[in-house]
């Protein structure tokens, strides 16, 4: 399954369990997880990948979502672990978990980070476990990149040729040429 099929079939789920808008104030609707200020991207921001496995291995440990979001956002750096401790701080701050998680889940940067507040919302509202979700959301960022990583050196290669090109064969002409003139210095 894909990282974004997991995003859809995380927030459809999300929405089922919650009823018409929820009577807590959360107003996530189809409507709603269409409408963005600025577009998902579909590579994941750098920092998802090990934000997701310790959001994983803290709800697989037992945490809360809240106090697993909480954990994790403080022992990473980043943007990622950023905006989390700012839906941390909005909790702790009297505003309802779910609100801060759409808060989270609209601040996003990637798809990945996207689905892992819809994930910790759909615990908190219908008491499903989000620890699958999240390993699968965190399996998909690790695979993603690993592949940005092999792009990456794919595009360094030609690179290493052209400084080899441009360095190198000009280098080892001008080393020929001043064997030839101290050839023809020692003839005359």
């Amino acid at each position: 399954m894909s990282l974004s099929e997991l995003a859809i079939a995380a927030s459809v789920l999300f929405v089922l369990t919650s009823g018409r808008n929820g009577s807590n104030g959360a107003a996530f609707t189809l409507a709603s997880l269409g409408r963005r200020s600025k577009p998902l991207r579909r590579d994941a921001e750098p920092g998802v990948e090990q934000f997701a496995a310790d959001l994983s291995l803290a709800l697989a440990a037992g945490c809360r979502p809240v106090e697993a979001l909480s954990r994790c956002s403080r022992h990473r750096r980043g943007a990622v672990a950023l905006r989390g401790q700012l839906a941390v701080e909005r909790i702790s701050l009297g505003l309802d978990p779910l609100s801060a998680l759409g808060e989270g889940r609209d601040a996003a940067a990637s798809q990945g980070e996207a689905s892992l507040y819809v994930a910790l919302a759909g615990e908190l509202q219908s008491g499903l476990a989000a620890a699958p979700a999240v390993a699968a959301i965190a399996r998909a960022a690790a695979q993603g990149a690993r592949v940005r990583e092999s792009e990456r050196a794919a595009r360094a290669a030609p690179l290493v040729q052209l400084v080899v090109a441009l360095g190198l064969v000009p280098s080892a002409l001008l080393l020929g040429a001043g064997v030839v003139l101290a050839g023809l210095g020692n003839a005359g």
